[in-house]
């Protein structure tokens, strides 16, 4: 059998993910409310990275991979 891989690993794996997911919505923000780079990329590490939003709780993310 193998090992299963240590916490540490799977815990930074998984924000590397949360960023990617958090890039692609705000991606989509971008599109369709037709805001500029800085100004999501200001608003997801501020409010949203990690944080509750309406109820449902965002994963952290790592900021370098967002």
């Amino acid at each position: 059998m193998t090992e299963p891989a240590s916490t540490g690993a799977v815990r930074h794996a998984n924000k590397r993910g949360a960023a990617r997911l958090a890039a692609v919505q705000a991606l989509y923000q971008m599109d369709v409310a037709g805001s500029g780079v800085f100004e999501i990329t200001a608003e997801y590490e501020a409010f949203r990275l990690g944080k509750e939003v309406d109820g449902a709780l965002y994963r952290e993310a790592d900021a370098q991979w967002f």
